[in-house]
């Protein structure tokens, strides 16, 4: 309906600019005239496909806009999950230390005590070897000293008894 007036407008209002008297001196009425039915077809024809481009490219650019929103958010979670993960990465790492440096707090106390006991081992068989050698020497000087008394045939018992307990003594 309104179509129809809008364009019954368009042709009624040369026919009262043409009624006038005064109308046919003047060019710039017709010009004018012109000008209104050409820009007012043109905009009766084209209002459609402009609108329909209008709000295609506005809805292609809303869309491109909530994808890009969609992104964002996206990003934004990933961002805050690599940050939990950061954290978690920090906690494990200072409980990786932590548990290194206990570590090593148990193997410095056990290689001290092992280290200990070794030189303990060691004390007990150096004195063991003492012992031992003292008793060889003991037993090359007693075997030195019956083999010269009896390399003698003068030596009776006594005499030879005095001699032992004073060389061992």
């Amino acid at each position: 309906m309104k179509k129809i007036i809008f364009v019954s407008i368009f042709f009624l209002t040369p026919l009262f600019a043409l009624g006038s008297e005064g109308a046919k001196n003047y060019d710039i009425v017709w010009r004018s005239l012109n000008f209104i039915i050409f820009y007012g077809a043109l905009f009766y024809f084209l209002k459609k496909p402009v609108t329909n481009w209008y709000y295609g490219r506005k809805n292609a650019i809303a869309n491109e806009l909530n994808k890009v929103n969609e992104d964002l958010e996206n990003v934004k979670k990933l961002k805050e999950q690599s940050i939990e993960d950061i954290k978690n990465a920090q906690v494990e790492a200072q409980n990786i230390i932590n548990n290194a440096k206990i570590q090593a707090q148990n193997i410095e106390f056990n290689s001290k005590n092992q280290i200990k006991k070794d030189i303990n081992i060691m004390q007990e068989n150096f004195e063991n070897l003492k012992d031992i050698e003292k008793s060889l020497v003991t037993k090359r000087v007693v075997k030195n000293l019956l083999d010269g008394i009896f390399a003698k045939k003068d030596v009776n018992e006594d005499k030879l008894v005095d001699i032992v307990l004073k060389k061992v003594g």
